[in-house]
């Protein structure tokens, strides 16, 4: 079965997320889980939030539930930080 996700409004490139997608296609999903690990632990931009997102799938799928949710959280704390910093930026 072939699956297609749009995103739409997202301020992320599709090249970007491209970038991001090929690092994990194939792998298994504690591999993946590692690259977005990664992706979280340093500077925040707008893959952050994605990966966030992606993390809480990885969850998901190891039925840690709790930790999914955080990551889903986690996603829109990171959003609103990136927005502020956007603001604040204008403000200057």
């Amino acid at each position: 079965m072939e699956v297609k996700a749009i995103s739409k409004d997202t301020g992320i490139s599709a090249s970007k997320v491209r970038l991001l997608v090929n690092m994990v296609r194939g792998k298994k999903v504690d591999e993946a889980l590692t690259v977005f690990d990664r992706i979280v632990a340093g500077e925040k931009g707008p893959l952050t939030a994605y990966a966030h997102e992606r993390r809480g799938w990885c969850f998901i799928n190891l039925r840690q539930f709790e930790n999914a949710l955080l990551a889903f959280e986690n996603v829109f704390v990171t959003f609103q930080d990136l927005q502020e910093n956007i603001a604040l930026e204008e403000i200057r």
